[in-house]
């Protein structure tokens, strides 16, 4: 085990968010937690993030206590390269991660951490609250703390997959040699997530709201692939990822539920196809996860043109092509 410098450590990864920077800065720079380190990433933004963040830090960086490193990637990495240049930098001993457009609890980290500390986890994850335009509402993340149930958790969409509500040893990224994938940009946290819960001695869920995770804006790539027909090769091969890592470690027993991923990564295909090719496209990848089909919560009709796809019987989706023209859908 090595020395850590710092109590927690904060990797927030910037990309043409000028826009929203303010909110999140605020929170990080206001934390309650003493030797916390804020780590701000720049992926080559195209417009003025970094010159925002900058200013944002000389105005209201008040705290000695909290340290904060502005990096500045070279090129273009994406986010998963990005987080791991976050993780190179960080001396935590426990790591976190902060999308840019979202806040948090001035207390998050405290909070985290003094729980990790208290139960001896290696893994500590809370509750979140999406944020609408004219509402919150909180996420319940109740779940067994048995690390390999929640293995089972996180790949069946019961717990959250992404880094953001987590509080993670930074040595069990180390111990286990556990990074992004390189160029994946898609699910890459909950590919991680599934490693980091498989090795973890001990978890620990903490019963309380600490972050805000922003619904309204639509930036994220997840809401953006549901309302487009794009064949999202990066969220494929972290699925694969996934896939392999769990055969790996004889947890077949969870299979059908990478299915289910499966099938939701190429949900937009089915739903925005606007023709028989399209529908053949989504058909052919991961031909394996159609007959899940019927396991989704898609609506019945989409249940039933998915099954005259599979079924070659081209009919019944010739016309509802032609119906969503009609209606322009």
């Amino acid at each position: 085990m090595e020395h850590h410098r710092y109590k927690v450590s904060v990797t927030i990864p910037i990309y043409n968010v000028e826009r929203y920077l303010e909110k999140c800065v605020l929170s990080l720079l206001n934390q309650t937690l003493n030797d916390i380190e804020l780590i701000f990433i720049d992926d080559c933004s195209s417009d003025e993030s970094f010159a925002t963040l900058k200013s944002l830090i000389e105005q209201h960086h008040l705290n000695e206590n909290i340290h904060v490193k502005l990096l500045q990637n070279t090129e273009n990495k994406g986010v998963a390269s990005t987080r791991n240049v976050g993780l190179n930098a960080s001396e935590g001993k426990y790591l976190a991660a902060v999308d840019p457009d979202d806040y948090v609890s001035t207390d998050m980290f405290k909070i985290l951490y003094e729980k990790a500390e208290a139960d001896g986890s290696d893994i500590v994850w809370c509750d979140y609250i999406h944020v609408y335009d004219d509402k919150q509402e909180v996420v319940n993340q109740r779940f067994s703390e048995d690390p390999i149930a929640c293995v089972e958790g996180l790949v069946s969409g019961a717990l959250f997959g992404g880094m953001s509500n987590k509080l993670i040893a930074r040595d069990l990224f180390l111990a286990n040699n556990i990074k992004f994938p390189d160029g994946l940009n898609m699910s890459e946290d909950l590919r991680v997530c599934v490693q980091l819960f498989y090795f973890a001695k001990k978890v620990s869920y903490l019963n309380s709201s600490l972050y805000y995770y922003i619904q309204y804006r639509n930036l994220a790539i997840s809401k953006v692939n549901i309302k487009t027909f794009k064949v999202n090769k990066e969220w494929f091969e972290n699925i694969k990822g996934i896939e392999s890592f769990l055969k790996k470690m004889n947890l077949e027993n969870l299979l059908p539920w990478v299915m289910r991923l499966k099938l939701i990564s190429k949900t937009n295909l089915l739903v925005k196809g606007k023709s028989i090719e399209n529908f053949k496209t989504w058909r052919d990848i991961f031909p394996e996860s159609n007959e899940y089909i019927q396991d989704t919560d898609l609506p019945w009709h989409y249940k039933f043109i998915a099954g005259q796809i599979v079924s070659d019987k081209w009919l019944f989706p010739r016309l509802w092509i032609r119906l969503k023209e009609l209606l322009k859908k």
